[in-house]
């Protein structure tokens, strides 16, 4: 059965139930979005006990996690928006709102979890210490990447956009597009940030293997 065939059922259903369209209509939207919070929850808990306790993920998760769950809520509204009897303008204006909302709350989530993973690494390396010359090697490479990814989000959201507006729609998808292909891996190609990721998550013993080397010479 299509997907707005199921949801037209769905409140054909809540609609006998209750005897009015209103509430039958305020009964859909409720149980929609409790049920994708509940997915929500059951997902970002299954996360956490996958996650190292001390590890990035797990703060990159901690962030994101009320972002994500509103981005949810915005899912299911735009996926039971179809069966309700809306005028087709302000259907598309509200269809359009939802995208627009989905496309800068996981952008958001995105920034969030760079900045999480920024200061994790940032933390593990510190620099208020005597030898932290490989520490300080390792803050600038990060906030390299940091603004890349920062910057590339941006674009991507923005490009997102831009396509639910069918006056740009063309524009916007070759934007997107040559953000989210040739933007990145040219930034990183340019700057050789591969080396650099390679460098950041080394084991602290390998580092400390370094310094000791550079020390007793």
């Amino acid at each position: 059965m299509p997907k707005d065939e199921a949801v037209g059922h769905w409140l054909n259903g809540l609609l006998a139930a209750t005897g009015d369209a209103g509430l039958a209509i305020a009964a859909m939207v409720a149980i929609a979005a409790l049920a994708v919070v509940a997915i929500h929850a059951a997902v970002f808990i299954l996360l956490r006990r996958i996650l190292e306790e001390e590890g990035p993920g797990r703060e990159a998760v901690r962030r994101v996690r009320g972002l994500t769950r509103l981005a949810a809520i915005l899912l299911a509204l735009f996926v039971i928006l179809p069966a309700v009897d809306f005028d087709p303008a302000i259907a598309e204006s509200v269809r359009r709102a939802l995208k627009i909302g989905m496309a800068i709350l996981l952008g958001w989530s995105a920034i969030l979890a760079i900045n999480a993973v920024t200061h994790w690494v940032e933390r593990r390396h510190r620099i208020d210490v005597a030898d932290n010359l490989a520490a300080r090697r390792v803050h600038t490479q990060i906030r390299i990447l940091r603004r890349i990814g920062v910057v590339t989000v941006l674009l991507l959201t923005a490009g997102a956009v831009l396509v639910t507006f069918p006056a740009v729609q063309a524009f916007g998808v070759s934007f997107f597009a040559s953000v989210g292909v040739a933007g990145p891996l040219g930034t990183c190609s340019d700057l050789g940030q591969e080396a650099a990721l390679g460098n950041i998550f080394e084991d602290d013993f390998h580092l400390d293997t370094a310094s000791a080397a550079t020390g007793a010479l």
